[in-house]
């Protein structure tokens, strides 16, 4: 039996049209829990004050990095997991301290219900928009391909860098902040990137140089 450890994070995923999916994340038995509360607090798009009042999730997510599976009882291939219940409207994350597992296990619920529900594109790709002439450019690839790197553009405004969605009259964010990789990151490569990497950002998977507070990338 698992205890519930922190109080819940009330965050609101996509924004257009009326397009929302209320999530509501625990966060439980983490060494460093602090990181997943403000890593949903900043990623997750947050409804107003007055919206929490008689809140109502369409979906839980549960993340529990100290939860081992056991493959030879629960079905699953290995003691990390990410499982989703369409039916129960939950989602559960075990043994893994990826934060980014919160979101990709988020959004694969996106991709599902924007799709066949509302009949919105969900697109895995980053986007930028011209600032005189309002055209959007849309960047796709794999994780680690470019995408972050492409759209942020200093002559052009960014919608997003990793999850939209497309409708006949708009493409939209999901995320209400940008999570890209660092590796072999520099300053004259990818400065709007490099000058956010500053004393509480949240930085994970990372080395740092040997008894400095300086981020080997």
């Amino acid at each position: 039996m698992l205890e519930i450890c922190t109080p819940e994070l009330i965050r609101r995923i996509g924004l257009e049209l009326g397009l929302l999916l209320r999530c509501l994340v625990y966060n439980l038995f983490c060494y460093n829990l602090f990181c997943y509360n403000l890593f949903c607090y900043n990623l997750f798009i947050q409804p107003e004050p007055h919206k929490l009042i008689d809140f109502i999730p369409d979906f839980i997510m549960i993340c529990c990095p100290a939860f081992k599976g056991d493959p030879n009882t629960e079905g699953i291939r290995k003691e990390n997991f990410t499982i989703i219940n369409f039916e129960k409207k939950e989602v559960l994350i075990g043994k893994t301290e990826y934060s980014g597992e919160i979101k990709k296990g988020i959004f694969s619920v996106l991709n599902f219900m924007l799709l066949i529900i509302h009949r919105v594109l969900p697109m895995h790709c980053s986007a930028n928009m011209g600032v005189e002439k309002r055209d959007i450019a849309i960047f796709f690839g794999l994780s680690g391909t470019g995408k972050t790197t492409l759209s942020a553009d200093q002559y052009r405004l960014l919608i997003g860098d990793d999850q939209h969605g497309w409708i006949q009259s708009n493409i939209f964010n999901f995320e209400g902040r940008c999570y890209a990789k660092v590796i072999y990151l520099s300053e004259e490569k990818e400065s709007d990137i490099w000058n956010v990497i500053k004393n509480g950002a949240i930085v994970e998977d990372t080395r740092f140089f040997k008894d400095q507070r300086m981020i080997d990338f």
